[in-house]
C-alpha cells in the first residue's frame, strides 16, 4: 500500500464520518475494505496482504481487533471469509 493511497482512504473515510444518516454517520451505516494483493510487493510475497476493515455495518460489525493469519494463508482465505461472514449476517 502507498501512503498517497492511505491518505486518500482516510479522506474518504473523514468525509463519510461526517456525513449524518439517520441516526447515526454514514460510516455507521457502511462498511469498507481497502487492502492489497501483497503483502511485499518488491519481493511478490503474497503473504499477510495488509487488509483494512472499516465501518459499523448498521451495528453488525465492532472494531478493535488486529488478525494475523497464518502465513501460509492465502489471500482469498481471510477476505473470502470476511464477505462470507458479512453475507451471513444479513446486513440490510
Amino acid at each position: 500500500m502507498k501512503l498517497s493511497h492511505l491518505q486518500l482512504f482516510a479522506a474518504v473515510l473523514d468525509k463519510i464520518r461526517n456525513t449524518p444518516d439517520g441516526d447515526g454517520s454514514l460510516l455507521d451505516h457502511t462498511i469498507m475494505m481497502y487492502g492489497a494483493g501483497m503483502g511485499d510487493g518488491n519481493e511478490h510475497y503474497p503473504h499477510h496482504p495488509p487488509t483494512i476493515l472499516v465501518g459499523g455495518g448498521c451495528e453488525k460489525l465492532q472494531g478493535g481487533p488486529h488478525i494475523a493469519a497464518n502465513v501460509e494463508t492465502p489471500f482469498m482465505n481471510p477476505s473470502g471469509q470476511c464477505f462470507l461472514t458479512l453475507h451471513a449476517s444479513r446486513l440490510p
